[in-house]
């Protein structure tokens, strides 16, 4: 079998993805020369002395199905954030004040096998500097990936974080979006309750293809003023109509049995 299988570009693909030719010579019982005369014939590019050092010597390698790449873009839309390390890889990090919530996290990652730096959540305690009130938060940054760098090209530009036009919601993608920025109004004066949806870090065109996106799924849903930031850009936020408050339930569904202590509030 292993006669054969060097000659198949899907395989010999696979395994260099993962693998220094060096690895698949050996596994396969042949010689560097012969994989390497293979690579080129099947016309796969060979990589650098870097890239390479850094995908055979790192544990950076993950799966990456659907659940996972919709809960990360969801994150990414909320708290969630991925920095680029080098050309070949980014961490994913993540910031709440629940350590409920982080623990959670750290659980789904775990299931994919994506580690966390150090092993540890971090507590820091801080004082707001506009309330001169204490806080505690909680955060983790995971080892660096190549796959976050591909999650990290597409949902960064040169700057910042911003909204491709090509993003597609989903159900966990807007739970998990909800999450961190969501949240639901109390009922006032017989006023129904409606959800909003901060989204200051975001540009009006992003903002826009939100909007667009939430209208695809069928729900009404306006931009709102919501004042000017730190550096006097003006924010905004997004608000469901009314009307479509239990649809907007109804298609994220409930939260999460893991972390209602914290989080369930969020919901009716």
């Amino acid at each position: 079998m292993n006669d054969v299988l060097y000659r198949d570009k899907k395989w010999l693909k696979d395994q260099y993805s993962t693998k220094s030719i060096t690895q698949i010579a050996r596994e396969s019982s042949h010689s560097r020369i012969t994989i390497t005369s293979w690579l080129c014939k099947l016309g796969i590019p060979t990589r650098s002395i870097g890239e390479n050092h850094h995908i055979c010597r790192n544990k950076n390698h993950f799966t990456m199905d659907n659940y996972l790449y919709d809960f990360i873009i969801g994150e990414l839309l909320g708290d969630g954030c991925i920095y680029k390390i080098s050309e070949f890889s980014a961490v994913y990090t993540h910031v709440s004040k629940y350590r409920e919530y982080v623990e959670w996290l750290v659980s789904i990652f775990g299931n994919y096998g994506i580690e966390i730096m150090g092993d540890k959540i971090y507590r820091k305690d801080g004082i707001f500097v506009s309330s001169n009130k204490p806080y505690v938060s909680y955060s983790i940054t995971t080892r660096s990936y190549r796959k976050f760098l591909e999650i990290y090209k597409y949902m960064y530009n040169d700057i910042c974080k911003y909204i491709p036009p090509t993003v597609e919601f989903s159900p966990l993608v807007v739970r998990q979006w909800y999450i961190g920025d969501g949240s639901l109004t109390k009922q006032i004066g017989g006023r129904n309750r409606f959800v909003t949806i901060a989204t200051n870090g975001f540009s009006k065109t992003d903002i826009n293809i939100l909007i667009d996106k939430f209208k695809e799924i069928g729900l009404k849903v306006t931009r709102v003023k919501a004042g000017f930031n730190s550096k006097g850009v003006e924010c905004f936020i997004i608000n469901i109509s009314t009307h479509d408050t239990q649809k907007f339930f109804d298609y994220i569904g409930p939260c999460p049995i893991e972390i209602k202590d914290v989080y369930g509030y969020k919901w009716p």
